[in-house]
């Protein structure tokens, strides 16, 4: 413990503690009625009046300590949970997003007709007409990846390299850069994982200080590399997003990005900490105070918790909030709207609030009792051995007492009830962001399905086959496999179904539900999909019991699947979300 203002408060809380207002005007407060009480124990020891007041005096300073420090680590520690929540679905979210890239990456690379590209350009290396002679294949394969951006809004380009680093295509023609040095490409050709996941500065980016690709190779039928494809994910779009759910405008915190090296690489305010900037990650404790920039700041540090064994790059989310500002917020807003039955019910809940917390309001009590007692025990006193004495003075010195007393109990009062909204307003807070933050991820889950039927929709060898009159087994055999595919991928489905124009089911990816091959798909949201217009509309069940998810509850997405023409529709695909409640567990997990 160390003294602040004559009042000893844990050693943790002296830098903090001037900075809670709320906190250091009930000090200020009782700290006057303490000096009211040092005046009257001295005054009662000269009156005569029989009433000890030093028991009272040291009973009531011993207790302006414990409500002191409860209140500031109360208010400590909502301000510390705000901000580590913050810090760890900040980096949990942009994980869980990027676990979808690798996905992506992973499928896009074995397309068809970016395969067939690739065989063209190997096939006119080295003749000076390659470009002129592969420009109706490049043409077409440009409207695929611009079909690909319209549905994958988290990509800015897709560049195709062939094995020496040249530019066969990209989206972002205006740039001129023809050719790459960079080492993404060796490490995609080489990787014997599933993927590469870059971030630095990219010299076939030359707009983006860094850039965040997502890389792989090409191979042919033989596993021989033909190039590598690039997925430029928008970074900078994306952690804005991120923090903007986090940050509201009235908040004083700042959310940042650092790298392995505690370089800050993305920033919710540039203006107040600005890219570039070296921090020093927060990751033996909860909270730690730090300087920067001249001011002190209360700083949080969290790692990614991981998403199905993906741990992203070596990153943290680091939440700093000005030491000045973080612990001034009204919390009042949460609280109005509540009936005032219903809030004092909700404090009577024990369960809310710690021992020492449930123990301040009956030590007020106790110590006022006794205090009742000593002022009544002083005035029967007065009126059996006062008479014939001038006991003007000692009834004056016993009202005040008495009165001192009321306005010591009513500070308390007033600054236990303080200290349960604040422990309240904590909880529904806490509360509250959970529940935003599980509805945030579901609809950026959601996004990704409806992206996900639209484009596989898209794949070749499902339009060729279905276009036929009748699809050999050998082609049944071709689409499971491909399903079977993305499904290792994309493990947030269960099955994968694809069916005809007649709603009969011809392949699914999970094996254990063969038996479905043959039968109708018989649900609402397939006739949906067969009428779809075009091939950036998509439909999706009710979330509702299905026999596609064993009975239970889930969503179906589908698109229409058209013949290589694109006029007519041959069949579609659909996805069967895994809608267990293992997808809420991650929300909870970021807010533990």
């Amino acid at each position: 413990m160390a003294n602040y203002k004559n009042i000893d408060i844990e050693e943790g809380l002296i830098g903090m503690i001037r900075h809670m207002q709320a906190v250091d005007e009930c000090r200020e407060e009782l700290n006057n009625l303490q000096s009211v009480w040092d005046n009257l124990t001295l005054l009662g020891q000269l009156s005569g009046t029989g009433t000890d007041m030093n028991g009272t005096r040291q009973s009531f300073q011993k207790l302006t300590g414990s409500l002191l420090n409860q209140l500031a680590s109360e208010t400590l520690r909502k301000c510390v949970l705000e901000m580590t929540s913050k810090a760890q679905v900040a980096i949990d979210i942009l994980v869980r997003n990027l676990f979808e890239r690798t996905a992506d990456i992973g499928f896009l690379a074995t397309d068809d007709d970016i395969c067939a590209v690739l065989k063209e350009a190997h096939n006119l290396k080295g003749k000076y007409s390659r470009k002129s002679d592969m420009e109706a294949s490049l043409s077409q394969l440009r409207d695929r990846f611009s079909e690909y951006l319209a549905k994958y809004s988290v990509y800015s380009d897709i560049v195709l390299l062939d094995t020496d680093g040249e530019i066969l295509i990209r989206l972002k023609d205006h740039i001129g850069v023809k050719h790459t040095e960079h080492s993404l490409l060796k490490l995609s050709l080489e990787t014997s994982d599933g993927y590469v996941e870059t971030f630095d500065s990219i010299d076939f980016l030359p707009d983006e200080a860094c850039s965040l690709v997502y890389s792989y190779r090409v191979v042919d039928d033989e596993n021989k590399a033909l190039g590598v494809l690039c997925l430029c994910f928008r970074f900078d779009n994306e952690l804005k997003g991120i923090f903007a759910d986090l940050v509201a405008p009235e908040d004083w915190s700042v959310i940042t990005l650092l790298d392995s090296e505690g370089l800050v690489i993305a920033s919710s305010d540039i203006h107040h900490v600005p890219l570039g900037a070296t921090l020093a990650p927060v990751l033996d404790r909860e909270y730690r105070i730090l300087r920067f920039s001249g001011q002190e700041y209360l700083a949080s540090t969290r790692c990614s918790s991981g998403y199905q064994g993906y741990a992203g790059p070596q990153w943290y989310a680091h939440v700093m909030l000005p030491l000045q500002h973080a612990f001034n917020r009204d919390a009042s807003g949460l609280l109005k709207n509540i009936p005032q039955d219903t809030l004092d019910t909700v404090m009577e809940q024990s369960q809310l609030f710690g021992e020492s917390l449930r123990s301040i309001p009956q030590q007020a009590d106790r110590i006022q009792r006794e205090l009742n007692r000593s002022v009544w025990n002083g005035n029967v006193r007065q009126c059996r051995f006062g008479q014939g004495k001038d006991t003007g003075f000692s009834k004056i010195l016993l009202w005040e007492i008495s009165n001192t007393g009321a306005r010591t109990q009513s500070v308390f009062q007033r600054s236990i009830a303080n200290l349960h909204e604040t422990v309240v307003s904590s909880v529904l807070e806490d509360s509250h962001f959970q529940a935003s933050l599980a509805i945030n991820i579901m609809d950026r889950n959601l996004y990704e399905r409806a992206n996900d039927c639209r484009w596989w929709a898209l794949t070749s060898s499902f339009r060729e086959l279905l276009a036929e009159d009748e699809i050999s087994e050998s082609g049944k055999e071709r689409i499971s496999s491909i399903l079977a595919y993305i499904n290792s991928l994309y493990t947030v489905y269960t099955n994968l179904i694809v069916f005809d124009v007649n709603g009969r089911i011809v392949a699914v990816s999970n094996p254990g539900e063969a038996s479905l091959v043959g039968q109708n798909v018989g649900e609402e949201w397939q006739r949906h999909v067969l009428m779809l217009a075009d091939s950036q509309g998509y439909a999706v069940s009710d979330f509702t019991e299905t026999r596609f998810y064993q009975g239970r509850h889930t969503y179906v997405y589908g698109a229409a699947i058209r013949d290589p023409d694109g006029r007519r529709v041959v069949g579609g695909i659909g996805i069967v979300f895994d809608s267990a409640p293992p997808v809420f567990s991650n929300a909870a997990r970021c807010v533990a």
